[in-house]
């Protein structure tokens, strides 16, 4: 009896008594870090497993679904770090001369979504709403073996696959002047101002992000750091290396656990993620990815959290806890 009064109480002041009848859909309060999964559906993600953070994939010949995405994070109280446009590096880049063509990818991959009027007008809300904690580009511009033969030597290690991270910033750059266009023709903010709390970046390591930051005009960047079983080095270790790194820079940094890559038992796995989801220096934790499964062995985050939802109730009640609530 005094474990499910417990239980009882933890339940309600994780779910703030909005608990829907009849099912397992609950509207959990706020939450200062976005957690969830990339790729996972919006509405789904929020109601069903308590994600109040999600990596999506836009492609504007997709604007329908991806005005959909907004509508449901605005109604569910998440949070979006939104991959825009191709992750595909290949058709613009110029292996001979080590270039890489970030206006034609631009043109072709992100400026139709600021031409779209139903695309414009819900980029200008979503901003002001808070509702967008970021825009990733491309897919690991510091190691892209099967595109880039150029080396960029960090502080930290040299990467021999590496875009050079001038030519990354150019890209942040004309997405940038395009999103201050975009909000002062909304009437905030001035040229002169900053624009609302907004993270640039990509899924490369701080050292890499730190080499892009003389050459980006946008003030806030992130960097990304995925962990994967097994490893020599444990996941805490790791994590407070890079975040250390991260915060010395000045770069905000996403953590991600690499569900579909890890063969580790689910209660590792999410106590982890419990600790990630409170480690201060990760501002968004995340993991890859939720439907797919892509070592033997390994599982998807849906799996996991579909086991962890029926079996375990309260260590999902404490992600619960330590996530939406930040404790």
């Amino acid at each position: 009896m005094k474990r499910a009064a417990v239980f009882g109480l933890i339940f309600l002041w994780a779910g703030a008594g909005c608990l829907s009848v009849g099912g397992a859909d609950f509207v959990f309060p706020p939450c200062s870090k976005p957690w969830g999964a990339m790729y996972a559906p919006v509405e789904i993600g929020a109601l069903r497993y308590g994600m109040s953070g999600i990596v999506t994939y836009a492609r504007h010949s997709n604007m329908a679904g991806f005005l959909q995405e907004l509508d449901e994070a605005r109604r569910n109280q998440v949070r979006l770090l939104v991959t825009l446009g191709s992750v595909s590096v290949a058709p613009f880049y110029h292996q001979p001369s080590r270039t890489f063509d970030a206006a034609g990818y631009y043109a072709q991959e992100v400026a139709p979504f600021f031409r779209e009027p139903d695309g414009r007008e819900a980029l200008r809300n979503s901003l002001q709403e808070g509702i967008l904690w970021g825009f990733r580009f491309l897919d690991e511009p510091h190691d892209r073996q099967n595109d880039i033969q150029n080396t960029v030597t960090t502080d930290r290690r040299a990467y021999p696959h590496a875009m050079e991270p001038a030519q990354f910033a150019e890209l942040l750059n004309l997405f940038e002047q395009d999103l201050r266009g975009l909000m002062a023709a909304g009437g905030s903010p001035s040229p002169e101002e900053d624009l609302p709390l907004l993270r640039l970046g990509t899924t490369s390591p701080p050292d890499y992000m730190n080499l892009v930051r003389p050459f980006c005009r946008h003030p806030h960047l992130f960097a990304y750091v995925g962990y994967r079983w097994p490893s020599a080095q444990p996941p805490e270790e790791m994590f407070r290396d890079w975040g250390d790194y991260a915060s010395e820079n000045n770069l905000s940094l996403v953590g991600s656990l690499n569900s579909s890559s890890s063969v580790v038992d689910d209660a590792v796995f999410f106590e982890t993620m419990i600790w990630l989801c409170g480690y201060p220096r990760v501002h968004f934790a995340t993991s890859w990815d939720w439907g797919r499964v892509q070592s033997p062995g390994a599982k998807s985050f849906q799996q996991r959290m579909d086991g962890l939802f029926s079996g375990n109730r309260w260590l999902w009640m404490l992600l619960m806890l330590r996530c939406r609530l930040c404790l």
